[in-house]
This record gives C-alpha cells, structure tokens and sequence, in this order.
C-alpha cells in the first residue's frame, strides 16, 4: 500500500477510529492522540493488515491503543497513591474525621 492509498484509507476510517478512542476515553484531547497513534502504528505495520480487513485491523488498533492508555492512567493513578508520604496520608485522614465532627 503506498502513501496515496493509505491516505484514502486514513479519510475513510478517521470518524470511526476517533469514535471508538473516544468511547474508551473520556477527554477529547487523549482521543485525537490516540487517533493519531492508531493510525501511525497502522501505517508501520501495513503489511501485516489482512486485504479486505482493513475498518476491523484499525478498529482493533484502536481499542487496543485506548485500553493500553486506560491502563497506563491506572497504574500513574496507583502508583502515585502508594509513594504519598505517610504524614499527607495522616493529615488527609484528620481532615476526613474533622469533617465528621
């Protein structure tokens, strides 16, 4: 597939592909990223696209971009819980009981 094709291809498909990130992301601006990621990794993998399969192999792409996304924003959540300092976790936990009284 040349440059030509491909660029039909990404005309095609650029309203599905930024739908399906969307749906899995909540904010627009991590969607067009995504679409944009979806469609560079579908131009550096091209020949491994099954003729006639294209909308379902970038469909895929897609989704698979979206949750590796929504995984890595789990884990940057996780992880910034556990290196809190134990002295904001107890000054947290005050403020929380504080509020109760």
């Amino acid at each position: 597939m040349n440059a030509l094709e491909f660029d039909r291809l990404v005309q095609k498909y650029q309203s599905l592909v930024y739908t399906i990130c969307r749906q899995l992301v909540a904010d627009e601006g991590y969607a067009q990223d995504l679409t944009q990621e979806t469609f560079l990794s579908a131009w550096r993998s091209m020949d491994r696209c099954p003729a006639g399969y294209e909308k379902q192999w970038l469909a895929r792409i897609a989704s698979n971009k979206a949750k590796d996304y929504l995984r890595s924003a789990w884990a940057r959540r996780v992880n910034l819980r556990a290196h809190r300092p134990a002295a904001s976790r107890k000054r947290r936990c005050w403020k929380l009981w504080a509020k109760r009284s």
